[in-house]
């Protein structure tokens, strides 16, 4: 039987079209048979993209510019709870066995910044990630598939199993439609079975983010979830910073 060095060795790389979207591309031929590759650009729409410390753009994470500073010392803290959900937040780990955590609470708590903070924490142990809203995970969900091509839909499913993390910001601020959900749902399931981790920041409850996302999706929280007072989740409950500061200036 040949080795794989001995078949590679055999093949010959030709000229193609791509199979996806027919631009040129490269393959190889062995035995009369060709085998074609996909090109640069599809390739890198199936492909998670890594940031390291030698390249510090965020764009492709779904981190804007201005959210490269919300760091963990730049959190403004104003009430005692704070401290201590700061500090989960500090020991989360993504390659940790419980490697979930969910950040339920009002708007304008700064549970965003807290998600941001996690990973720009922990951006050396990081090759991938996505973080964004439910409606911004989908429409990238429907770009990586139309990209993909004929297995589309699988290869998108891939590709966001594939990150390190995923982060969902402001889940239930816009009700998503029924194939929305089960796309979400799908996603949280793969990467529960791929031990992959998950940040999901609400305005919701508990109790609402369960009926919202079904008892499967919540139990997948559970099992992989940070426990913090018997619970995977912390509940920012602390005045909005937004509404505090206006308040602070209209005293001044």
């Amino acid at each position: 039987m040949q080795n794989v060095s001995d078949i590679v060795a055999n093949a010959t790389t030709v000229a193609c079209k791509c199979p996806q979207c027919g631009a040129p591309a490269s393959g190889f031929e062995l035995g009369g048979k060709l085998t074609a590759c996909l090109c640069n650009a599809c390739r890198t729409a199936v492909t998670p993209e890594p940031v390291g410390q030698g390249n510090r753009s965020f764009g492709d994470w779904g981190i804007m510019p201005t959210e490269e500073r919300q760091t963990f010392d730049a959190y403004t803290m104003y009430a005692p709870a704070q401290a201590e959900v700061v500090a989960i937040c500090r020991r989360w780990a993504p390659r940790a066995a419980r490697n979930w955590l969910a950040l339920f609470g009002k708007c304008g708590t700064g549970k965003d910044h807290l998600a941001t903070a996690m990973l720009l924490h922990n951006i050396d142990k990081l090759r991938t990630c996505y973080a964004d809203s439910a409606a911004g995970v989908m429409a990238m969900f429907r770009t990586k598939a139309y990209h993909a091509g004929g297995n589309g839909e699988m290869e998108a499913l891939r590709w966001f199993e594939r990150l390190d993390v995923l982060v969902l910001r402001d889940v239930g601020v816009k009700q998503a439609t029924n194939s929305e959900f089960g796309t979400i749902i799908e996603l949280l399931d793969r990467r529960y079975r791929a031990g992959k981790a998950v940040v999901i920041t609400s305005n919701m409850s508990p109790k609402e983010f369960k009926q919202a996302f079904s008892d499967r999706a919540a139990d997948r929280l559970w099992q992989l979830g940070m426990i913090h007072n018997g619970n995977p989740y912390v509940i920012c409950d602390w005045e909005s910073w937004r509404r505090r500061s206006t308040n602070t200036e209209g005293e001044a």
